[in-house]
């Protein structure tokens, strides 16, 4: 039985029966109920017309699929029901409330909440040894994971049957400690929350962001990211975390998701969020820039094999020299000095934003320009750069696409990336790090995991972001424990 028949609740229905599983989908509001049996019969009929489902088949899932607005109308106790109402903490708890008096001990109760603890629902029931979480990814039937939750009132026969049942669904299981938002949830909170920053910052627009980020690998930028899920339900999540960890600041809410969901501007599903129409416009079209000539790369040779690896020009600097004018110089490292081969004409590009690119332009007498080679190491198709550098910055970058930022004190990636390996490091000691990244594949599609993205940036890399952003944005850029002794290890290997 699925209680709940709203876009989760469907499709936790769909893939229970394509499971071979009898299923009672109710729903007490109107007719949702009937039209969320409507909806996934419907997905099985253009299953059918593609050629993806045999119609015998179809025909024997709409069998075993049926509706109504009460728990009536079946043979016996069901031996699951997973619960799929809103996240409202109030509503949720009556509704458990309910099924807990209604089955018998033997009947499994699950819960589909995003972020609410079980523990905050579990107060109150007869049995709560048999509620846990089962909080499944949308859209249900295309996401192959599903967090395993349990609270120290969970009995451990409800958690065995949990698995065996995400097991017999074709799914990937990952056990979730039960904290607010869980894993995959808790994780993401800086994806979407140090974006929506940047943009109050005014550092880059939504649609750059997007561009940044989804350059780098990701399916989505966080803009259209949260256009696709419903910026309502993405803000409701948040709040349910930032309430659940007293007030925490890394999960604050920001006003202008807030703005957003008053002004009714929920994303694809009004038409209209942070793109017109619910869908991103495409990046700006153009011929590429020709690659500037007279170039001189320096770094360690991760950053230099990385360079090459992205088909970027320029000579390497463990490479022999070459005769004639040095033009621009590329350098890493965000304590260099000025580069003996560059003239006062010669264009330097550092690693750092604009207000570090100003104020060593304005002590070596040359142009600078920052740039993120936290990009280059990640292999992206774009470019943030900061503190001017115009058309030689896209010539000296192509084939990468340069996204001019106003950023003093982050660039657009790293700073995202950066507090998503510092919330992975935060889940220790009970986490393994490989669960951690699986779940974060399986359950948002992204291209790295936070510890895959901490072993390719490197542990004082990341730090050293968070601790720039520190300087200006309070307690929320404050990184864990377990970050800076992870810098502290590299730092002593490399010494």
């Amino acid at each position: 039985m699925v209680a709940g028949a709203g876009t989760m609740g469907r499709g936790i229905a769909q893939v229970l029966v394509e499971a071979g599983f009898a299923v009672h989908l109710v729903d007490p509001v109107g007719e949702a109920a009937a039209r969320g049996r409507e909806a996934v019969r419907a997905a099985w009929a253009r299953a059918v017309e593609r050629g993806r489902l045999d119609p015998g088949r179809a025909e024997q899932y709409a069998g075993a699929l049926s509706a109504a607005v009460s728990y009536g109308g079946v043979a016996g106790p069901p031996a699951w029901v997973i619960e799929a109402a809103s996240e409202n903490l109030g509503l949720k708890r009556a509704l458990l409330a309910e099924l807990d008096q209604r089955w018998p001990p033997e009947t499994r109760i699950a819960t589909n909440t995003s972020s609410l603890t079980i523990a905050s629902l579990q107060g109150g029931l007869a049995h709560p040894e048999r509620l846990g979480g089962l909080h499944f990814f949308n859209p249900v039937p295309r996401m192959a994971l599903v967090e395993v939750i349990s609270s120290p009132a969970t009995g451990p026969e409800w958690t065995r049957a949990a698995w065996r049942l995400v097991g017999q669904l074709g799914k990937t299981a990952v056990g979730a400690p039960d904290r607010p938002g869980f894993l995959v949830n808790r994780l993401m909170r800086p994806f979407y929350g140090e974006a929506l920053r940047l943009v109050e910052e005014e550092v880059a627009r939504p649609e750059a962001v997007d561009r940044v980020i989804e350059g780098a690998g990701f399916p989505m930028g966080p803009f259209r990211l949260m256009d696709l899920v419903g910026i309502d339900v993405n803000l409701a999540v948040t709040e349910a975390v930032h309430a659940q960890t007293f007030g925490e600041s890394r999960y604050r809410p920001h006003p202008l998701q807030v703005m957003m969901r008053d002004l009714g501007w929920l994303g694809r599903k009004t038409g209209r969020g942070f793109y017109e129409g619910g869908a991103a416009a495409p990046p700006a079209s153009g011929s590429p820039p020709q690659p500037l000539p007279g170039g001189l790369v320096k770094g360690p040779p991760a950053f230099q094999a990385a360079w090459r690896a992205l088909g970027l020009r320029g000579r390497l600097a463990s490479e022999p020299p070459e005769p004639g004018l040095v033009r621009w110089v590329v350098d890493p490292d965000p304590d260099s000095e000025p580069p003996r081969e560059a003239g006062p004409d010669t264009l330097v590009v550092v690693d750092g934003t604009r207000q570090h690119a100003e104020a060593l332009a304005a002590r070596w007498r040359r142009p600078v320009v920052g740039f993120d080679p936290a990009l280059v190491l990640a292999g992206a198709g774009v470019m943030t750069v900061a503190g001017g550098g115009g058309e030689a910055a896209a010539q000296i970058f192509a084939p990468q696409r340069v996204e001019p930022v106003e950023d003093a004190y982050g660039h657009v990636f790293s700073r995202i990336v950066a507090l998503l390996v510092d919330e992975a490091l935060r889940f220790r000691p009970r986490m393994d790090r490989e669960q951690v990244n699986q779940a974060v594949h399986l359950g948002v599609n992204q291209p790295r995991g936070p510890f895959e993205w901490l072993d390719l940036l490197g542990a004082p890399r990341v730090l050293g972001v968070l601790q720039a952003l520190g300087r200006v944005g309070g307690d929320r850029y404050v990184p864990s424990e377990d970050l800076i002794r992870a810098a502290e290890r590299e730092a002593a290997v490399d010494a």
